[in-house]
């Protein structure tokens, strides 16, 4: 039986994490019609906290960027 921390394959992934987030970036609130959006992994790697689509956020490609560059400065 799913739960809803279970986490659904890759595509279903994006458009549950689209979804919960109402299409717009975490930290910003720009919408897919304004910039382009990702889905990030807070947690990167393999285990337990990846299988749960609370570990995924929806960022705009700067938000992405940036927490990928946290010596950049990124404020989140």
């Amino acid at each position: 039986m799913e739960t809803t921390s279970d986490l659904p394959p890759s595509d279903e992934r994006a458009i549950a994490v689209r979804l919960r987030d109402n299409d717009s970036c975490t930290i910003c609130r720009r919408t897919s019609a304004e910039t382009n959006l990702e889905v990030h992994s807070i947690i990167p790697g393999d285990g337990d906290v990846q299988d749960r689509l609370s570990n995924y956020v929806l960022l705009c490609e700067d938000h992405h960027r940036a927490a990928h560059q946290p010596e950049a400065g990124a404020a989140w």
